[in-house]
């Protein structure tokens, strides 16, 4: 699924050093987006935070952060890779229109696995405020489905716009943590940082209704890969 590689090929046949680190800049937010801009952002707001909250706020702050993004990829994991079989498949046999159905599926079993185990983990293993651990449990979710939503994106001709989607998500969850934070807490802080990652889901399923075409109704059918 290379409609991002090709469009960077462009960028690359301009063969100037701009170009080049243009394309590389790209491919490496397109890439690695999710770690490296969510670690940037999460060590800044640390510590901006650090000056308005104790250190054992702050460490729960970050350490919850770390614990969601830890378990998200552990949950959705063997999803990705059955993902990633069924739509190679369906793009060798072509049936391009078979793969958003199946992404809306997969959307529903990784925001279920979320859910749960953000409820389990923060409800009743972390001692928090109610509202602490349902924003994590929330955050949990959204980041399930960013890793799905990821899975996608290289088969996007419209590079700039994941890029954007990352950067504009990850920038309001630092602003929002930070904003609701000082005023209202850690609580409000976690709140902040899962409503910035609800904005870059919302970003990144948009795009990828775009961009893969198909109907809009959910395919099981993905699910019969797990067997395959």
């Amino acid at each position: 699924m290379a409609g991002i590689g090709f469009e960077l090929r462009k960028i690359l046949s301009k063969d100037s050093y701009s170009s080049l680190l243009r394309a590389y800049g790209y491919s490496a937010i397109i890439g690695s987006g999710p770690w490296i801009i969510s670690i940037v952002s999460i060590v800044i707001v640390s510590y901006l935070l650090s000056g308005a909250f104790g250190s054992g706020e702050v460490q729960l702050f970050t350490a919850s952060i770390t614990h969601v993004y830890a378990f998200s990829l552990i949950l959705v994991g063997p999803l990705q890779l059955v993902l990633t079989r069924f739509a190679a498949d369906k793009l060798s046999a072509r049936e391009p229109e078979a793969i958003f159905p199946s992404f809306l599926a997969a959307l529903t079993v990784a925001g279920f696995i979320g859910g749960i185990g953000g409820i389990l983990f923060f409800g009743f293993g972390t001692e928090a405020p109610l509202l602490y651990q349902l924003s994590a449990a929330g955050l949990m979710i959204y980041v399930c489905c960013i890793f799905i939503a990821s899975n996608y994106l290289t088969a996007l001709l419209d590079y700039r716009e994941v890029v954007w989607a990352f950067l504009v998500g990850y920038v309001l969850s630092g602003l929002a943590a930070y904003a609701l934070g000082i005023t209202w807490g850690v609580p409000a802080a976690m709140f902040g940082f899962a409503a910035g990652h609800a904005v870059l889901f919302l970003l990144l399923f948009r795009a990828l209704r775009r961009g893969l075409g198909g109907e809009a109704q959910t395919s099981w059918e993905v699910l019969k890969y797990f067997k395959k």
